[in-house]
């Protein structure tokens, strides 16, 4: 059982790893902790998560999603930048028919910026099976790294102590935002 607390005076700005009767706040990638122990601030042009003059993020606004397009630039979906040259999305968002040959050259990433970037590998989870819901994830290595800016940052991920014991314990069900085909 996490010994985290979730709110209150104590409780850990950004992630928390529980101990026997203790826990230590840390910080995301491109952060620092402060002297408090609790809250983090950013020590870094760009870290991740963050968005650069703003606090609320409007629908196509936060600059971690970008979207799928189709080699004729038909857009199919919308993915989350990982890392300079990795890109999660919907395994089915790459099947344009049932038929589909799946070739990176089929599919290009538009950041935004009118600039689209080659995919140079698609990677699909193993159990996935198109028409079906679970395992419905791909991972897309770019052809080129992205440049980050204000306009473009990477997902912040918490550690895996964090997402199974505060964000989503056992038996809790998740939302997940959905954009592109039905």
């Amino acid at each position: 059982m996490s010994e985290c607390p979730t709110d209150g005076p104590t409780a850990c700005h950004q992630l928390c790893t529980a101990a026997f009767n203790s826990f230590t706040c840390s910080c995301m990638a491109g952060f620092k902790l402060q002297s408090d122990g609790r809250s983090c601030l950013p020590e870094v042009e760009f870290p991740c998560g963050r968005l650069p003059d703003a606090s609320v993020c409007r629908h196509g606004n936060c600059p971690w999603q970008v979207s799928l397009l189709s080699s004729e630039g038909v857009e199919l979906c919308g993915g989350v930048v990982l890392g300079r040259r990795s890109i999660l999305t919907a395994a089915s968002c790459l099947y344009l028919n049932s038929e589909s040959d799946l070739r990176p050259s089929h599919f290009f990433v538009n950041t935004g910026n009118r600039k689209l970037l080659p995919i140079r590998a698609l990677y699909l989870h193993d159990r996935f099976r198109l028409n079906q819901h679970d395992y419905d994830i791909a991972l897309l290595q770019l052809a080129a790294p992205l440049d980050f800016g204000p306009a473009l940052i990477h997902l912040c991920l918490p550690t895996k102590d964090f997402s199974e014991n505060i964000l989503m314990p056992s038996g809790k069900r998740g939302v997940v935002d959905q954009r592109g085909r039905d």
